[in-house]
Protein backbone atom coordinates (compact mmCIF):
# COMPACT_ATOMS: atom_id res chain seq x y z
CA UNK A 1 0.00 0.00 0.00
CA UNK A 2 0.99 3.28 0.27
CA UNK A 3 2.69 5.10 2.66
CA UNK A 4 1.03 5.36 5.56
CA UNK A 5 -2.49 3.69 5.60
CA UNK A 6 -4.79 6.39 4.75
CA UNK A 7 -5.15 6.46 1.16
CA UNK A 8 -6.44 10.20 1.72
CA UNK A 9 -3.28 11.12 2.65
CA UNK A 10 -1.09 10.04 -0.75
CA UNK A 11 1.20 12.84 -1.20
CA UNK A 12 1.36 11.11 -5.34
CA UNK A 13 5.30 10.66 -4.21
CA UNK A 14 5.89 7.36 -3.05
CA UNK A 15 4.80 3.81 -4.11
CA UNK A 16 4.53 0.21 -2.91
CA UNK A 17 5.16 -2.84 -5.50
CA UNK A 18 3.61 -6.01 -4.20
CA UNK A 19 5.35 -9.14 -5.35
CA UNK A 20 2.68 -11.74 -5.16
CA UNK A 21 -0.82 -11.60 -5.38
CA UNK A 22 -2.74 -14.64 -4.19
CA UNK A 23 -4.79 -16.04 -7.31
CA UNK A 24 -7.74 -18.25 -6.63
CA UNK A 25 -6.71 -21.12 -9.24
CA UNK A 26 -9.27 -23.80 -8.27
CA UNK A 27 -12.22 -22.36 -9.98
CA UNK A 28 -12.83 -22.09 -13.55
CA UNK A 29 -13.55 -19.28 -15.27
CA UNK A 30 -14.20 -18.00 -18.47
CA UNK A 31 -11.16 -16.13 -20.48
CA UNK A 32 -12.30 -12.60 -21.20
CA UNK A 33 -12.47 -11.68 -24.83
CA UNK A 34 -9.62 -8.57 -24.67
CA UNK A 35 -9.64 -8.18 -28.56
CA UNK A 36 -10.64 -4.84 -29.24
CA UNK A 37 -12.04 -3.60 -32.28
CA UNK A 38 -10.65 -0.38 -34.51
CA UNK A 39 -13.15 2.34 -33.80
CA UNK A 40 -14.31 4.19 -37.32
CA UNK A 41 -16.04 7.21 -37.90
CA UNK A 42 -19.36 6.83 -39.52
CA UNK A 43 -17.61 8.05 -42.87
CA UNK A 44 -15.15 4.90 -42.98
CA UNK A 45 -18.37 2.03 -42.01
CA UNK A 46 -19.95 4.28 -44.96
CA UNK A 47 -17.09 3.46 -47.62
CA UNK A 48 -16.74 0.25 -46.47
CA UNK A 49 -20.53 -0.49 -47.05
CA UNK A 50 -21.51 -1.62 -50.73
CA UNK A 51 -24.20 0.00 -51.87
CA UNK A 52 -27.47 -2.10 -52.25
CA UNK A 53 -28.23 -2.14 -55.92
CA UNK A 54 -31.77 -0.60 -57.00
CA UNK A 55 -33.64 -2.30 -59.81
CA UNK A 56 -33.81 -0.65 -62.56
CA UNK A 57 -37.62 0.13 -64.45
CA UNK A 58 -36.85 0.02 -68.41
CA UNK A 59 -39.84 1.44 -70.32
CA UNK A 60 -41.02 -0.92 -72.13
CA UNK A 61 -43.46 -0.11 -75.37
CA UNK A 62 -47.09 -0.59 -75.22
CA UNK A 63 -47.57 -4.68 -76.18
CA UNK A 64 -48.60 -4.23 -79.90
CA UNK A 65 -47.26 -7.23 -81.32
CA UNK A 66 -44.58 -5.71 -83.04
CA UNK A 67 -46.51 -2.67 -84.54
CA UNK A 68 -44.86 0.80 -83.98
CA UNK A 69 -46.17 3.95 -86.15
CA UNK A 70 -42.43 5.65 -87.26
CA UNK A 71 -42.62 9.48 -88.76
CA UNK A 72 -40.65 8.72 -92.30
CA UNK A 73 -40.16 12.38 -93.25
CA UNK A 74 -42.85 11.59 -96.42
CA UNK A 75 -44.90 9.07 -94.55
CA UNK A 76 -46.17 7.52 -91.26
CA UNK A 77 -45.31 4.04 -91.28
CA UNK A 78 -47.54 1.82 -89.31
CA UNK A 79 -46.39 -1.57 -89.22
CA UNK A 80 -44.01 -3.47 -87.77
CA UNK A 81 -39.96 -3.18 -88.41
CA UNK A 82 -37.03 -5.22 -89.41
CA UNK A 83 -33.14 -3.29 -88.96
CA UNK A 84 -34.88 0.13 -89.22
CA UNK A 85 -36.87 -0.40 -92.17
CA UNK A 86 -40.82 -1.15 -93.11
CA UNK A 87 -41.19 -5.02 -92.45
CA UNK A 88 -44.65 -6.65 -92.39
CA UNK A 89 -47.41 -8.33 -94.23
CA UNK A 90 -49.98 -5.80 -93.50
CA UNK A 91 -48.38 -2.40 -92.89
CA UNK A 92 -49.61 1.33 -93.51
CA UNK A 93 -47.91 3.91 -95.30
CA UNK A 94 -49.59 7.36 -94.78
CA UNK A 95 -48.23 9.81 -96.87
CA UNK A 96 -47.96 13.65 -95.95
CA UNK A 97 -46.11 14.54 -99.09
CA UNK A 98 -45.85 13.53 -102.82
CA UNK A 99 -43.45 10.93 -103.07
CA UNK A 100 -42.66 7.27 -105.13
CA UNK A 101 -44.12 4.94 -103.61
CA UNK A 102 -41.24 2.28 -104.07
CA UNK A 103 -38.46 3.11 -105.72
CA UNK A 104 -38.16 -0.11 -107.21
CA UNK A 105 -41.74 0.51 -109.13
CA UNK A 106 -41.21 0.59 -112.79
CA UNK A 107 -44.11 2.67 -113.51
CA UNK A 108 -42.96 5.36 -111.16
CA UNK A 109 -46.18 5.84 -108.76
CA UNK A 110 -46.35 8.89 -106.71
CA UNK A 111 -48.76 9.05 -103.58
CA UNK A 112 -50.01 12.08 -102.70
CA UNK A 113 -50.51 13.65 -99.31
CA UNK A 114 -53.43 12.23 -98.07
CA UNK A 115 -52.94 8.76 -99.65
CA UNK A 116 -52.33 5.47 -98.53
CA UNK A 117 -50.79 2.06 -98.97
CA UNK A 118 -51.58 -0.86 -96.80
CA UNK A 119 -49.93 -4.31 -97.82
CA UNK A 120 -46.90 -6.37 -97.86
CA UNK A 121 -43.54 -4.58 -96.90
CA UNK A 122 -39.83 -6.44 -96.55
CA UNK A 123 -37.20 -4.57 -96.16
CA UNK A 124 -38.02 -1.51 -96.26
CA UNK A 125 -39.79 -2.10 -99.89
CA UNK A 126 -43.70 -2.61 -100.75
CA UNK A 127 -43.88 -5.96 -102.56
CA UNK A 128 -47.54 -5.98 -103.27
CA UNK A 129 -50.37 -4.02 -101.55
CA UNK A 130 -53.79 -1.39 -102.49
CA UNK A 131 -52.71 1.91 -102.82
CA UNK A 132 -55.86 4.16 -101.61
CA UNK A 133 -56.06 7.57 -103.09
CA UNK A 134 -57.06 10.67 -101.40
CA UNK A 135 -59.78 11.03 -104.20
CA UNK A 136 -61.39 8.07 -103.52
CA UNK A 137 -59.86 5.88 -106.24
CA UNK A 138 -57.71 2.22 -105.05
CA UNK A 139 -55.21 0.92 -107.16
CA UNK A 140 -53.75 -2.47 -106.70
CA UNK A 141 -49.68 -2.65 -107.07
CA UNK A 142 -47.72 -5.40 -107.21
CA UNK A 143 -43.66 -4.81 -107.63
CA UNK A 144 -42.44 -8.75 -106.25
CA UNK A 145 -40.20 -10.16 -103.77
CA UNK A 146 -36.88 -8.66 -103.50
Amino acid sequence: MIKGDDPAAFDGGEVVVVDSVDVDTDTETEAEDTTTLDQETPEEVIEEVEPVKQPVEIEKPAPTGGVVTKDLGYAVWIGKMKNGKPHDVQGTLKFKTNHIIDTRDDKGRTAGPGDQVIGTFEDGHLTNGKWYKADGNVESIILGGI
